[in-house]
């Protein structure tokens, strides 16, 4: 169907530029539509939003950075495209039940008890 093929370029995208400012509306107009236009076609193809799907790509990108890399939490934050720390982190923490440094420390500890 033309609305995922569609939602496909969406996420490809996303996927591309998730550590830049991005919105919606950025978003739909890169791709040439409008926010309401790839949002309802996104939705119906995924089932969930452009905003939804930005976050969980952004949080996907900071467990591998704070899990695998040794980098300050602001510095995994302006990775994936937060400008705000402190915003990072509380997106960070209702997305996974826990703080950006807690998770690190909570892998780090396991990767420890791997080797």
């Amino acid at each position: 169907a033309p609305g995922d093929t569609l939602a496909a370029k969406a996420k490809a995208y996303i996927d591309a530029e998730f550590h830049r400012a991005l919105s919606p509306g950025t978003i739909a107009a890169a791709l040439g539509y409008s926010p309401d236009y790839l949002g309802e076609k996104f939705q119906a193809a995924q089932g969930r939003t452009l905003g939804q799907y930005l976050c969980e790509r952004r949080m996907r990108e900071a467990r591998l950075l704070l899990s695998k890399q040794p980098l300050r939490v602001k510095e995994v934050a302006h990775l994936c495209g937060y400008s705000s720390e402190q915003y990072f982190c509380r997106v960070f923490r209702r997305h996974e039940g826990i703080s950006p440094s807690g998770y690190r420390a909570f892998h780090s500890r396991l990767s420890i008890n791997v080797r």
